[in-house]
């Protein structure tokens, strides 16, 4: 027998904030973060790995002082970055080491760039390590990593540094410096944007799977949250039940006492309703005035589910003299693999239907 929950309809939305306007869940914003990291930063490394390349080629093209070796180490990592982005890309990477492998690379092409700097200074060369210190947040999406990677740069510009003579070094360090707050600065304008997005994201699904009036889950809303619940119940080898509840009168009413009061009638229903359910079961407005509640398990005794129902309806506020508070119900279990849910909630259309009009 279903046991009575004093929650209300919101708790049917798992996963949505309860408050739209409030901040998104916390999963949602790591989780979108993740997705984003996957997306752009192999991309970025596979660009910016090409790029140095055709850049180191160019250059040794233009300048051949000190030979082909001068260059090389930038070749390697700009190589090596590309084909790590190709490799990150595979869906078998866990996304949540994607942040620390841009990190790591992002570094050791500084520390190249740094190592050509510190036997040939050159104005090139500096300009590289500033865009990459500058653009290397921003792809990064996480803190931690970006700590990490900033302070090895920032060292590493002042050991190379600290041999110049006059107020070069100074000058350098600065730069680095700036370079590394601005990153840091891109870092959290992305993250901001991040958790906007998932705000937005989150308040769109509750709009997608949430009827208006009532607050509990709409038809699309309870197609979507079905999957997990009949999942659990082959786990727990249940069956799945669906109880299918019709307001009563609701067209008189409507016609009657305006479509206001009408509102008021599927509100007051459809709190009974969530009222008289455990807190696991899925309830849904399924039509104008038409609720289910999908759950697994043994199915409830139809005239006890109806009598809490209308005792949460008498006891409303509700002025019963122009409704007369009665719904019908009906009821039908089977196991998941026995039945599919749309067969089993016509059943339970059907077996409303028998009990309304045997009434």
């Amino acid at each position: 027998m279903l046991e009575p929950r004093s929650t209300s309809t919101d708790d049917d939305l798992a996963g949505l904030p309860a408050d739209v306007t409030g901040p998104p869940d916390p999963r949602l914003v790591d989780q979108l973060r993740l997705d984003i990291a996957r997306h752009d930063a192999p991309r970025v490394l596979s660009w910016s790995g090409l790029l140095v390349v055709v850049f180191s080629l160019v250059s040794f093209l233009i300048d051949r002082t000190g030979g082909f070796a001068a260059h090389a180490a930038d070749i390697s990592v700009g190589l090596l970055m590309a084909i790590s982005g190709s490799v990150l890309r595979r869906p078998s990477v866990p996304p949540e080491s994607i942040p620390k492998a841009f990190a790591a690379l992002t570094t050791l092409l500084v520390l190249a760039f740094l190592f050509e700097i510190w036997h040939t200074p050159s104005p090139l060369a500096m300009a590289y390590v500033l865009i990459v210190m500058c653009a290397f947040g921003a792809p990064t999406l996480e803190w931690r990593p970006f700590i990490a990677a900033a302070v090895v740069m920032a060292v590493a510009s002042a050991v190379v540094s600290s041999t110049w003579a006059g107020d070069a070094w100074l000058d350098w360090v600065l730069a680095s410096v700036t370079a590394l707050l601005i990153s840091a600065v891109l870092l959290r304008a992305r993250l901001r944007s991040v958790t906007e997005l998932a705000a937005a994201t989150a308040f769109a699904q509750r709009l997608a799977t949430t009827d208006n009036l009532t607050g509990m889950l709409n038809r699309y809303g309870m197609k979507v949250h079905l999957p997990g619940l009949t999942s659990m119940a082959r786990r727990l080898d249940q069956q799945v039940f669906v109880v299918y509840i019709d307001i009563d009168g609701l067209k008189a009413a409507n016609d009657r006492h305006g479509h206001a009061f009408g509102d008021r009638v599927i509100t007051t229903a459809s709190a009974a309703v969530a009222a008289s359910v455990r807190e696991n079961d899925l309830v849904a407005r399924w039509g104008g005035d038409e609720l289910i509640v999908i759950g697994f398990g043994a199915a409830p005794d139809a005239v006890q589910f109806g009598a809490r129902v209308h005792d949460h309806i008498a006891h409303s506020g509700l002025n019963l003299a122009w409704w007369p508070g009665k719904v019908s119900i009906g009821t039908a279990a089977a196991r998941p693999d026995e039945q599919e849910i749309a067969a089993l909630i016509d059943a339970a259309d059907d077996d409303m239907y028998r009990r309304r009009e045997s009434r």
